[in-house]
C-alpha cells in the first residue's frame, strides 16, 4: 500500500480519489468477454408455437409435461407416435396413485434418419398453496432440469400442456428457466435449440402473436438467470454497468427510445448517495454505481408520470466487516438477483410494448459488499440521498441502504405514479 495512503488512513481522512476503487491494474476485459459470450454469443433460442405435430425434425429428447388432468385432455390430439405411450402412462397413474411421476421410452426413427428420440412424460403435481400458482411452473422447471436434456447441444422438443391458456403460459416460461445459458459443469452451455409447443385444453395451441412475445420474455428470463448463475469474478459493478450500456444500445438500435445514465465511484459520494457509496467503497477495483435505464414509448416524454423499478444489485456479499461465516457466504453471488430480474423485466416490457404506453424506468443500485481498507463500519453514521442519516449496526444489512438511495433518487427525479 502506498505510504501516502497509509498516512491518510491514520489521519482518519478519505482521499478525494480512492486509488483502491479505480486501480489501473484491475482488468475487467476477460470477465466482460465471458459475459458477452454467454449472453450475446451464438446460442439456441426457445421457439414457442402451438403446433403439436412432430414431423421429421431431428430431436434428441421430447419432453411432455403437464398435470394429469391436462395430459388426459391432450391424449386424443397427441401425435400418433406419442399416443400409445401417453395412454400407458395415464393408465399407470390411475391404477396406482403413488406411481412414479415420470416415464421414459425411446421413439424409433422419429427424425427419419434412424436416430432414436427419447420421450419423457413428466407429471406436474396438482397440489398448490398461496406460495405457488395453480400451474406449478416451479415444478415444471424442476422436472425438466432434472432430466438435463435442455442443457445439451442437441435440439430438444418440449410440449407443455395445461387446462387454461394462462396456466400454459406460466408453464412455457418455466421451460426457459430449465434451459440455462451459463453452464461450466458438464458438457455444453445450454445452447441447443429448444422447440416448445404450448397447448391448453381451453384454447388449443397458443397463437403465433403470443408465441413471439413469449419467446422474447423467455430469452430475458434466461439472461437474468445467467447473471445470477455466473460467478462474482465475472459479474461485478463494472461489468454489470457495461452490460447495461450494451443492452441500452441494442434496444435503441431496435427503434426504442431508451436512455441511460450512470453515476459511479466518487460521483456517488459527491452526489449524496451515502448508502450506495458506503456499501461499495470497500471493493477492490469494482466501484459502486447507480445505473438508470429509461424507456419513453412513442408519444411520451421526459418528466411524465411513469413506473419505476428499483433493483438491489449486490454482486457479492461477504457481509462486510460484519463478515459472514464461510457456509453463509457461499452462494452470495445470488444477491444480484433483484437487479438481474428487473433488468429482464425491463427488457421484456420494452420489447413487448408493456406498461400501457407510459414511461418506464429501471434504477439499478450496484455494489460489492466487500472487506477492504475503506469498508464502512458498524457505528458509522452516514447521510442518505433522502437527507436522512443512518447509524450502522450491521454491515451485512446493506441491501436496504442501496434501495433507500435508489427509491429516493426515483422519487426526486423520475416522477413515479
Amino acid at each position: 500500500m502506498p505510504r501516502s495512503l497509509i498516512l491518510t488512513q491514520v489521519a482518519g481522512k478519505v482521499p478525494e480519489k480512492i486509488p483502491w476503487l479505480m486501480d489501473p491494474s484491475t482488468d475487467h476485459s476477460q470477465a466482460t468477454a465471458k459475459i458477452d459470450n454467454v449472453l450475446f454469443g451464438s446460442r439456441g433460442g426457445i421457439n414457442f408455437h402451438g403446433d403439436i405435430s412432430l414431423g421429421a425434425e431431428r430431436i434428441g429428447t421430447l419432453s411432455l409435461v403437464g398435470q394429469l388432468a391436462a395430459l388426459k385432455g391432450f391424449l386424443p390430439v397427441a401425435p400418433r407416435e406419442v399416443q400409445p405411450h401417453l395412454e400407458r402412462f395415464i393408465k399407470a397413474q390411475d391404477d396406482a396413485k403413488d406411481s412414479a411421476p415420470n416415464f421414459t421410452v425411446a421413439l424409433e426413427c422419429l427424425d427419419g434418419e434412424g436416430e432414436l428420440t427419447k420421450l419423457v412424460v413428466l407429471k406436474v403435481p396438482e397440489e398448490s398453496s398461496r406460495f405457488n400458482t395453480r400451474a406449478r411452473p416451479d415444478q415444471v422447471t424442476k422436472l425438466l432440469a432434472e432430466q438435463g436434456d435442455l442443457c445439451s447441444s442437441r435440439a430438444a422438443r418440449v410440449i407443455a400442456v395445461a387446462e387454461s391458456e394462462e396456466d400454459v403460459i406460466a408453464s412455457g416460461l418455466a421451460v426457459a428457466r430449465a434451459a440455462p445459458l451459463y453452464r461450466e459443469k458438464g458438457k455444453g452451455e445450454g445452447r441447443g435449440a429448444v422447440s416448445a409447443t404450448l397447448w391448453s385444453m381451453a384454447a388449443g395451441g397458443v397463437a403465433p402473436r403470443l408465441s413471439e412475445k413469449l419467446g422474447r420474455v423467455a430469452e430475458n428470463i434466461r439472461t437474468a438467470a445467467a447473471l445470477v448463475d455466473m460467478p462474482p469474478n465475472y459479474i461485478n459493478p463494472v461489468t454489470y454497468t457495461g452490460l447495461c450500456e450494451k443492452i441500452a444500445d441494442e434496444l435503441r438500435r431496435s427503434g426504442h427510445d431508451v436512455r441511460l445514465e450512470v453515476i459511479r465511484a466518487e460521483e456517488l459520494r459527491d452526489g449524496g448517495f451515502g448508502g450506495i457509496w458506503n456499501v461499495g467503497k470497500g471493493s477492490v477495483g469494482s466501484p459502486p454505481a447507480l445505473v438508470r435505464l429509461s424507456w419513453y414509448p412513442e408519444g411520451t416524454q421526459e418528466g411524465e408520470p411513469g413506473t419505476v423499478l428499483v433493483g438491489k444489485g449486490i454482486t457479492f456479499d461477504t457481509g462486510g466487516l460484519s463478515i459472514k461465516s464461510s457456509d453463509n457466504m457461499r452462494g452470495m453471488k445470488t444477491d444480484i438477483g433483484g437487479a438481474a430480474g428487473l433488468l429482464g423485466a425491463f427488457m421484456s416490457a420494452v420489447q413487448c410494448g408493456g406498461n400501457k404506453g407510459k414511461p418506464l424506468h429501471l434504477v439499478e443500485c450496484l455494489a460489492e459488499n466487500a472487506v477492504g481498507p475503506f469498508s464502512y463500519r458498524v457505528d458509522d453514521v452516514i447521510k442518505m440521498y433522502s437527507g436522512l442519516t443512518v447509524e450502522i449496526n450491521n454491515t451485512d444489512a446493506e441491501g436496504r441502504l442501496l434501495l433507500a438511495d435508489g427509491v429516493a433518487y426515483a422519487a426526486k427525479h423520475l416522477n413515479p405514479e
